[in-house]
């Protein structure tokens, strides 16, 4: 079996630099091993390949997650939903919401990115902001646009 697959998870920086990065990587390690087959399926026949997609999360996120998923609550460590979920309460903290739409507003489009890559960016950056409902989210998306858009001569 190929084993190679996301690199390491680094759970460095501020709190919710490290939130944003796990949901990130799992969703990476997600998709690399649903490629392999190694998908999350329910029962009892489908315990080997739960158990080596457990094996494999906790192989390609590194020595310091193995550290940390050893700490965990002992209840729910050898099985992967609940791995992940234990995973996910001890990277996940609530969005700082003054400092999510700080990061928004300091979002600018970059010298080599279409206007279609920065709105992608854009979008993902506004979802911890909550400014409401899709027309208000919309109109803070379009107005970070104009404010951040690179002028084409």
């Amino acid at each position: 079996m190929d084993i190679r697959g996301p690199s390491q998870f680094l759970p460095d920086g501020d709190a919710s630099t490290v939130s944003v990065n796990w949901d990130s990587w799992l969703e990476e390690f997600e998709a690399f091993a649903d490629s392999k087959g190694l998908f999350n399926l329910d029962g009892a026949q489908y315990a080997n390949k739960r158990s080596q997609r457990k094996a494999l999360l906790l192989y390609h996120a590194g020595s310091r997650v193995r550290e940390i998923h050893s700490t965990l609550d002992q209840t729910g460590r050898d099985q992967y939903d609940e791995m992940v979920a234990l995973l996910n309460a001890h990277f996940h903290v609530e969005p700082n919401v003054t400092y999510q739409r700080h990061m928004f507003r300091q979002c600018f489009q970059n010298e080599k990115e279409t206007v279609s890559q920065y709105c992608a960016r854009l979008l993902k950056l506004v979802t911890h902001c909550d400014y409401g409902d899709a027309n208000a989210v919309n109109n803070q998306v379009r107005d970070q646009i104009v404010e951040g858009a690179i002028l084409m001569s």
